[in-house]
């Protein structure tokens, strides 16, 4: 998968986001959440996003980067994802939702409004296993394009 995978993905932060994820992992379908090393994460930390999978597969952010508040102007720490509108809350989740079923990362590439202007982002959504073995936190990463 890693080869393909990583092939598609184009921004060069998303790149190395994914291959420090796929060597957390020593050959598991996903890294443990307990070998998140805040210190090796550091050079995503403006644009990245950690979620908590939270009961019925419903999300709360637990980390939301300076670099993402700074481009769309709200702070998520701490919030549901169903705070979101309707709309974004509804393509999120189901964003979310496949990543834990499959337990398997998530690649985007959106074009959209934000703050008037339009904007193109690449979003990578990596799974982390719980003591269960389970999802337990989605690492997201997003970045601008243009």
């Amino acid at each position: 998968m890693s080869n393909f995978f990583r092939h598609n993905l184009r921004h060069p932060s998303v790149q190395t986001l994914f291959d420090y994820w796929d060597i957390e992992r020593k050959g598991q379908p996903m890294p443990r959440q307990r070998q998140l090393n805040s210190a090796a994460i550091v050079p995503w930390a403006e644009n990245l996003i950690i979620l908590k999978v939270q009961e019925r597969k419903n999300f709360s952010y637990g980390f939301y980067g300076i670099g993402l508040k700074q481009a769309f102007g709200v702070d998520m720490t701490g919030a549901d994802v169903g705070s979101l509108p309707p709309e974004q809350a509804a393509v999120l989740r189901a964003e979310y939702r496949a990543v834990v079923n499959n337990q398997k990362p998530n690649w985007r590439i959106y074009t959209a409004w934000f703050q008037d202007t339009m904007q193109t982002w690449e979003r990578l959504t990596l799974p982390l296993a719980n003591e269960r073995g389970s999802v337990g936190l989605l690492l997201v990463g997003a970045y601008r394009l243009n």
